[in-house]
C-alpha cells in the first residue's frame, strides 16, 4: 500500500496499542517508518511498550 501526499508527515496516535490488534499495528507503523504515538489505558504496559519502540505513549483513564 503507498501512502498518498497527504499522509506523508503525519502523525499518527494508535490507541489500544497495547492489544493484541495493537500490537500488530505499531510493529507494521514501524517497519513502514511511520511517525506515531501510543496511548491506551495501562501506564505499566504503555511504558514497556514505547520503550519497545522508541516511541511516546499517552495514558487515557
Amino acid at each position: 500500500m503507498e501512502l498518498t501526499r497527504e499522509a506523508v508527515g503525519a502523525k499518527l496516535l494508535i490507541y489500544g496499542a497495547t492489544g493484541y490488534t495493537g500490537k500488530m499495528i505499531c510493529y507494521e507503523a514501524v517497519r513502514r517508518g511511520l511517525d506515531f504515538e501510543i496511548a491506551g489505558r495501562d501506564r505499566d504496559k504503555l511504558l514497556a511498550l514505547s520503550r519497545e519502540l522508541s516511541v511516546p505513549y499517552h495514558v487515557f483513564w
